[in-house]
């Protein structure tokens, strides 16, 4: 099957190229790391007058520095990353030397396409809640008042029990697919990532539109990816709260994103080379 195929080979260039990865990550990693070590003092300090009620206005102002700068590079070096990391899965390419910022690499375009997609999600994911939470009040709720009334006029009242039993019939068949297509559908719009890596430019409803087609395959791929997160998330609450390991954090989720990463650039040969 080929959502499987595109799972074996994501899983198999993260396990086999470990040099490749080295180069498109070290620097970066460095770069990340590093800032986040050097403004940890000002978070945590601010983070503990802020508990006390004693946060000035100096205080506010260096931790939204420090906060702008933190994001500032985490954007930078994870799209350096996330291109250098595309590039190599797609075109077999990577720089001579470690990854810092390759003339030849189209970074800002990468960047505005991540930024794009990030903003798009919070959008599909409130959609998805409005949609699910209309359909339901308009087959269950307005049903249910309605019946409800009638019956309370002629003395007869239902038990609530009754809603509840509606609330799952109904709700379960009509939200499952909904949260289903609207979770899947961003998923499907990622693809402009690799292709914006190479040079290629599509827009997100193109994106969309090319990947239509194999629907089925890019669902189990995004379980997958559901799954695979899950269990990160897991992982990172044992060692967050049982071992006090906080640097486990950004690990994780670098974890994360490279699966990620390798399951979109599989998918955009499959959609687009």
């Amino acid at each position: 099957m080929l959502a499987f195929q595109i799972l074996l080979s994501t899983l198999f260039s993260i396990l086999l190229n470990p040099k490749a990865i080295s180069k498109v990550t070290l620097v970066w990693l460095v770069f990340m790391i590093l800032p986040a070590i050097a403004f940890f003092p000002i978070i945590s300090s601010a983070a503990q007058l802020n508990e006390l009620g004693e946060l000035g206005m100096s205080h506010r102002i260096a931790l939204l520095i420090a906060e702008l700068v933190l994001i500032g590079i985490l954007l930078v070096g994870l799209s350096v990353i996330a291109v250098g990391w595309h590039r190599f899965v797609i075109r077999g390419t990577l720089p001579k030397w470690f990854a810092v910022w390759p003339a030849d690499w189209p970074i800002l375009g990468f960047m505005w396409q991540a930024v794009r997609w990030a903003v798009f999600m919070p959008i599909m994911v409130a959609t998805t809640i409005l949609v699910i939470g209309f359909v339901l009040a308009l087959f269950v709720g307005l049903p249910y008042l309605i019946i409800s009334g009638v019956l309370s006029s002629q003395g007869i009242e239902i038990p609530q029990i009754v809603a509840q039993i509606l609330m799952w019939v109904i709700g379960i068949p009509v939200g499952i697919p909904l949260f289903v297509a609207f979770s899947v559908t961003p998923f499907m719009f990622a693809i402009v990532m690799p292709a914006a890596a190479v040079g290629k430019k599509i827009g997100l409803y193109e994106a969309r539109d090319i990947a239509a087609p194999i629907y089925p395959q890019i669902f189990v791929i995004w379980f997958c990816n559901a799954v695979f997160a899950g269990l990160l998330g897991a992982l990172l609450y044992y060692l967050i709260v049982k071992v006090g390991d906080a640097t486990s954090v950004f690990f994780c989720h670098f974890a994360g994103d490279c699966f990620f990463s390798s399951c979109l650039c599989f998918l955009y040969f499959t959609v687009l080379d």
